[in-house]
């Protein structure tokens, strides 16, 4: 299957951008107004306008729908018949997804909503995309497919294509006191330093695998966080390669060297980086906090606590404080 969960190499676009305003006004936080803000800001980016009262001119030619009506969508006031956002689409093509599903075709407004099926659809669907499998991983196992997995096994099976896999090495953490990123991003194993590193890569077996990697209580007993201090470090990776980007390529100032040097040192090492730092998978992190949580086993709730303290700058960075401030209150 094809890769769906793509390295982020550009800040993605998301367009909640006016909650401060909203909130300063004394207006409550919904999800009817996020998903009418979200879509109505998708609708003035592709007509290449600042405000909806030039909306009702774009549109005219397909559905008549005055200024006001635009506004209240907006607020949340209101919401569209789904015609008329099939209409809308066919001028200012891409917004219905925005406006069905969610930005980018990511189905943030169920997850947000609780469902708990589009939350385990959208777990699923993540986990049978990850192509990229390591031999030791839970995903590799032909003996435990994802259809039969329980929602333990599949926080295992995701956390561990999330993070980089040498934060479940045994032998990583017996050599670090606490885990410490290099720039490389690579672990102070080396197959050839010891027989069990070696067999770990060559002849490991499913069975052998709590021998040579963490199991999923111990991973989530590390402090600080493994995975909120992966996500620290992917993103601030990603800046510094951003900016390099940014940086126009005939300028050779002392300070643009200083720059691009730093961007490339970032990019070593960043695939290890480039899952938790996709909103897809920080979105599917979210569902998964929403499936362990809908159970009474304890240890599920246990995880599921870990997953949220594990992405919460990620969602505010990713997807803004209107769903992170949602996200707090709600879940």
């Amino acid at each position: 299957m094809n890769e769906q969960t793509n390295p982020v190499q550009t800040v993605w676009w998301f367009p909640l951008k006016s909650w401060k305003l909203h909130e300063e006004k004394g207006k409550k936080l919904t999800l009817a107004w996020m998903r009418g803000e979200a879509w109505i800001a998708h609708c003035l980016k592709v007509a290449g306008l600042k405000a909806a009262g030039g909306l009702q001119d774009v549109v005219a030619g397909q559905v008549v729908i005055n200024d006001d009506s635009f506004r209240a969508y907006k607020s949340g006031r209101d919401r569209p018949l789904i015609g008329s956002v099939e209409a809308i689409n066919k001028v200012l093509p891409g917004t219905l997804q925005t406006w069905d599903v969610g930005p980018d075709g990511l189905p943030l407004w169920a997850i947000l909503d609780d469902d708990l099926s589009a939350s385990h659809a959208l777990v699923d669907d993540e986990l049978a995309n990850h192509a990229e499998r390591a031999k030791w991983s839970l995903l590799s196992d032909r003996n435990c497919t994802i259809r039969d997995m329980n929602p333990l096994q599949k926080a295992q099976a995701l956390l561990e294509n999330t993070v980089p896999w040498y934060f479940w090495s045994r032998t990583y953490w017996e050599r670090q006191s606490m885990p410490v990123v290099g720039w490389a991003g690579r672990s102070s194993v080396e197959e050839s330093e010891d027989e069990d590193a070696a067999k770990k890569f060559t002849y490991f077996r499913h069975q052998d695998r709590n021998t040579y990697y963490l199991t999923l209580e111990e991973f989530i007993s590390h402090n600080p966080s493994v995975l909120a201090t992966v996500y620290t470090e992917g993103a601030r990776r990603l800046k510094l390669i951003e900016l390099g980007e940014q940086t126009e390529q005939g300028d050779e100032t002392k300070e643009t060297k200083a720059i691009k040097a730093n961007a490339r040192r970032a990019r070593i090492g960043f695939s290890d980086f480039r899952y938790i730092t996709s909103p897809r998978r920080v979105l599917s992190l979210l569902a998964l906090y929403r499936v362990l949580n809908s159970g009474t086993d304890v240890f599920e709730k246990d995880v599921a606590d870990y997953l949220m303290g594990g992405i919460d700058q990620a969602i505010s960075d990713l997807f803004g404080p209107a769903v992170h401030k949602f996200v707090g209150e709600t879940f």
